[in-house]
């Protein structure tokens, strides 16, 4: 006589209740894809009207991410308190945790062949398009490459999934998971990301026209600098000028002279530390991303114990 021991749902069970569970979200995710790269296709430099074109794909890019952590994370578990469906689903001989853990790993791995799909495709729009503004230091050039779109869509679902387990409720899952990941994105865009290593400055003469840095340089500030290396900032030189409510452009040679500066200077990232900053942001987003899933799984533990 044989005894049957149960060993949980076969994966190709959970694989089906996740597209059904998800099965809109993934189309639409799919529908976009392919439509994003055939309006990627239609962007060519020196046509006219593109701008607006290259200027929107690029911003759909950057938020997709975004759109993995509301509509895909966020829902995973609060739906399922919602519904009362985990009830049935953590009543059966599969684990809570490895319930959710299989889900969400189903999800990031859609989520990583989205978020591919978008790097490949805005990053060869983004190198026919040779306007200022568009180099790889650039928040477009940085951020599209698809290695950066694969960690910030893990960390968005991370992100969805863990709010999602406190929350249990989907509208304000939703809401706070899209708060905080515009924060966070935000904040190592702008504060984080130029600063992963300390910037090199060059000093040039003070009627020296230009910025003497490398080709696609990121450039971080600028200014001048007295006979003993003290900075003197373009709002000191601006504050000098001021004449009423106006600043006396005229006479800003005088003011430097009258503040001792003797010589210009600009910071900056140079082009050959742009692999390093994609290490160490990825580095950031990786290990953000690990540690929700961490706190996801402690916290469907306990749930799934009371």
């Amino acid at each position: 006589m044989t005894t049957m021991t149960a060993s949980g749902a076969r994966f190709p069970d959970l694989v089906w209740l996740t597209w059904r569970q998800h099965r809109w979200s993934i189309i639409a995710a799919v529908v976009a894809l392919g439509g994003y790269g055939v309006a990627c296709q239609l962007v060519q430099p020196g046509r006219y009207g593109v701008s607006g074109l290259f200027e929107s794909l690029a911003l759909f890019a950057q938020i997709a991410a975004g759109l993995v952590a509301v509509f895909w994370g966020a829902p995973l578990l609060a739906r399922e308190h919602e519904q009362r469906t985990h009830l049935l689903s953590w009543g059966q001989d599969v684990s809570p945790v490895r319930w959710s853990v299989s889900k969400a790993a189903l999800l990031a791995a859609g989520a990583v062949v989205v978020a591919t799909g978008l790097g490949l495709a805005g990053t060869a729009m983004l190198s026919r398009m040779s306007r200022p503004g568009n180099g790889p230091f650039s928040t477009w050039g940085f951020e599209l490459w698809p290695p950066m779109q694969i960690v910030y869509a893990l960390f968005g679902l991370a992100l969805g999934v863990a709010v999602s387990a406190v929350a249990r409720r989907t509208v304000p899952a939703m809401g706070i998971t899209l708060v905080g990941f515009t924060a966070v994105r935000v904040f190592v865009a702008v504060w984080m990301r130029p600063t992963y290593l300390p910037p090199v400055r060059t000093t040039y003469p003070l009627a020296e026209q230009g910025f003497p840095i490398p080709p696609d340089a990121l450039r971080l500030d600028f200014g001048d600098v007295d006979a003993a290396g003290r900075t003197i900032s373009q709002s000191q030189i601006l504050q000098c000028a001021m004449r009423g409510n106006h600043a006396d452009f005229t006479d800003l040679a005088a003011c430097e002279k009258k503040l001792g500066a003797t010589q210009s200077f600009v910071d900056y990232q140079p082009i050959d530390r742009l692999l390093t900053f994609h290490l160490i942001e990825m580095g950031i987003f990786l290990l953000l991303s690990a540690g929700l899933f961490v706190l996801a799984c402690r916290l469907v533990g306990r749930q799934g114990a009371l």
